[in-house]
């Protein structure tokens, strides 16, 4: 009925979506998923457990029931088996540490009204607390678990690439996974120190050792280095700066690479032809209002790799993420890069 206009979706889309995203962010909190996945209990031993008010629990676990996370059978509750797969920690898909990083977008998204009355964001990772550092990190490294496979799998390196340089990979998820991939790659991870600071205890997680190492530092002015990486990979990082910052960024990294060497971004897409969707207009928001740009287009970024002689590959979406994409481009191999002739490689790269 409702697209007849006869139910008023706002309200749905404000108090209640509010309210319900709230309720699934406090149970994680408080371990309720985790709690309910070994075994149905009543609300007293849930309230008992996770040291609660019984009666106030009650109304949560009824938000939970409507919201078809729980189930409740002979006056037990238990989890429904179509969500455990998300919601509880053990599950190898688990989502709950991004459910947790919900508390710190929540202030992000608080600002949207300030953000476009002004035009002015509000910094999001400088208002990080030591508290809220480790939810972002995790949540983070949970959000790349959703597509990690799918990402190394179908990003194509050179033939057995040695050295890959992995620019705002923090948690490290990326570089531990492309190094499985490929026996003769090592990964560096150039990240702020505060970023560094809580993303190492994650990366020892994965008992990588000297193959995967972190650099400290910022890579808008940090020395990337002249034809020394073989693979350079940048995700979900773009969002955070301006065109002139990007492109600037892009020319260090080309010259970073090795010829042949190929440069791969990760990124939210920005659609031109207003088709992003619900999810991705709301991320295009998020990230403007919480950083310094907001997402970019396809076009957008083979541009910025294009200008640098780069040949550009064929942007690759995600089947694992809707609105995400892979934007991949080539440094032209020994014999067609001519750095005295710029005008022959900008030939190669198809605009």
């Amino acid at each position: 009925m409702d697209k007849f206009g006869l139910l008023p979706r706002a309200m749905f889309d404000t108090f209640h979506a509010a309210a319900q995203a709230r309720s699934v962010m406090i149970a994680t909190k408080l371990g309720i998923f985790d709690l309910l996945s070994e075994a149905p209990k009543s609300t007293r031993q849930i309230a008992s457990a996770t040291s609660t008010d019984e009666r106030a629990l009650e109304k949560l676990l009824q938000v939970l029931l409507a919201g078809k996370y729980l189930r409740l059978r002979r006056g037990k509750w238990e989890l429904r088996s179509h969500v455990r797969r998300w919601v509880v920690r053990s599950s190898r898909s688990s989502i709950a540490d991004q459910l947790l990083h919900g508390f710190v977008q929540w202030d992000a998204i608080e600002n949207f009204e300030q953000f476009i009355r002004t035009g002015k964001p509000r910094e999001l990772h400088d208002r990080l607390t030591p508290k809220d550092w480790p939810a972002y990190m995790r949540g983070m490294k949970c959000i790349a678990r959703l597509a990690v496979g799918e990402v190394v799998s179908r990003t194509r390196l050179p033939h057995n690439p040695r050295r890959m340089l992995d620019i705002g990979g923090s948690h490290g998820l990326y570089s531990t996974s492309f190094c499985r991939q490929y026996p003769t790659l090592q990964a560096e991870i150039l990240d702020l120190p505060v970023a560094v600071q809580y993303a190492t205890p994650l990366l020892e997680e994965d008992a990588m050792g000297s193959r995967v190492t972190f650099r400290p530092g910022d890579a808008l002015t940090d020395s990337l280095g002249d034809r020394e990486w073989d693979f350079i990979f940048v995700s979900q990082l773009l969002h955070h700066f301006t065109a002139e910052m990007n492109q600037a960024l892009c020319e260090r990294i080309a010259r970073a690479l090795k010829p042949g060497g190929v440069f791969a971004i990760l990124e939210v897409e920005r659609r031109a032809d207003h088709k992003a969707g619900q999810i991705g207009s709301i991320l295009d928001l998020y990230f403007a209002a919480s950083s310094r740009s907001g997402t970019w287009s396809v076009a957008e970024m083979q541009s910025w790799q294009a200008r640098t002689g780069m040949i550009i590959g064929t942007p690759i979406r995600l089947w694992a993420v809707p609105g995400i994409v892979i934007v991949r481009a080539e440094v032209p191999p020994v014999g067609l890069l001519d750095q005295e002739s710029p005008a022959i490689a900008r030939q190669l790269t198809p605009c």
